[in-house]
């Protein structure tokens, strides 16, 4: 029996001696653990620069997307970062760091489909991650293997910009080499990824209590000229005009009345040309015009892009004769009639 027990014995020690050298090996040396601190403190950096960019630029998001780009791109060692926002069926590039030769230009459009990662990852709401992209079915990411053939890159992720249960954009990250990124690097671009909508939502509401006070400023002071010109018009026309300048950024302002004789005439215009407009001749309610379908239908028409075949065929050359791109067309309503318009135009479509 005492022979018996030896073996039993040696196989503990054995395993002992296993057990140890395994912790052994699985304990981080002295220089792993100064690593990973010297990139926890450059994380916690980064972010709390991206904090500080955000409370420097409430109203302004550009600032805190350009540096939550170039954080994302180097703590995560990816060649390129952009962040893209949903916008209708289409991801506008806001934000990139890094030159890569034929990447995206800030400004510029991609389908919102899932046959791109991004897309996919604002689609399904969850990181989208692929190894080697250049090797991704052509079926599956169509939109993906384009950019990829355009690119050169390899691995993309994309982590979707979650605001109230929907996606509103996505920052896309990709390597030229095919190299995953580590679980860590994801739950940064994560973290980077809750601070933009952060920051996104708190422009949205901050412009928004902004523009809500220089409406009721521009309100208040209309309200102040009609009280002090009660038998003329023209200045409370021209104050409408100067506070439609200011809180639409319209480049051309109008103000037509229509007459008893059924005709609309210029009564007032802030912008170029301004002698010829008030010397336009008077013109008949009409659907060829925005003016006319104004008064008929007594409902606001706005239109993003003057060149659009739906805009009407007299408006569509009226905006190329002035050189504007964008109109809308409200309504000057009197006990359940319409009376006049009033018109802003801006030179740029949108």
């Amino acid at each position: 029996m005492g022979r018996g027990a030896r073996p039993v014995k040696a196989k503990a020690e054995a395993r002992s001696a296993v057990t140890r050298t395994s912790r052994k090996v699985d304990s981080p040396t002295g220089s792993q653990l100064k690593q990973r601190l010297a990139e926890a403190l450059e994380q916690h950096a980064a972010i709390s620069e991206i904090l500080r960019v955000i409370s420097n630029s409430p109203g302004d998001v550009k600032p805190m997307l350009n540096a939550v780009a170039e954080r994302a791109a180097k703590l995560c060692s990816a060649a390129d970062a952009t962040i893209l926002l949903a916008e209708e069926e289409k991801l506008r590039s806001a934000a990139r760091f890094r030159d890569t030769p034929g990447a995206l230009e800030v400004g510029e459009f991609i389908p919102l489909t899932r046959g791109s990662i991004t897309g996919r990852a604002v689609i399904d709401r969850t990181v989208t991650h692929v190894e080697d992209l250049a090797t991704a079915s052509e079926e599956e990411f169509p939109v993906g293997r384009e950019l990829q053939r355009r690119l050169g890159h390899h691995t993309a992720l994309s982590v979707p910009l979650m605001r109230k249960g929907r996606a509103i954009g996505a920052i896309a990250l990709w390597r030229m080499e095919a190299r995953r990124f580590t679980d860590e690097q994801i739950a940064l671009v994560k973290t980077f990824a809750d601070q933009a909508v952060i920051a996104i939502e708190n422009a949205r509401l901050f412009n928004e209590t902004k523009e809500a006070l220089e409406q009721q400023k521009a309100s208040g002071e209309v309200l102040a000229t009609i009280s002090s010109s009660i038998a003329d018009t023209s200045p409370v026309f021209d104050k409408i005009l100067q506070s439609c300048e200011r809180l639409f950024a319209g480049t051309l302002v109008t103000i037509h009345i229509l007459g008893e004789d059924g005709l609309t005439r210029i009564v007032a215009h802030q912008g170029p040309n301004r002698e010829a407009f008030m010397a336009s001749p008077p013109a008949p309610v009409t659907d060829q015009r925005a003016t006319g379908i104004c008064i008929q239908r007594r409902t606001v028409l706005h239109y993003p892009d003057t060149e659009d075949e739906a805009v009407p065929p007299g408006t569509r050359e009226g905006g190329r004769l002035v050189g504007t791109r964008a109109a809308i067309f409200a309504p000057m309503l009197w006990e359940g009639r319409a009376i006049g318009v009033i018109a802003v135009c801006r030179v740029a479509a949108g």
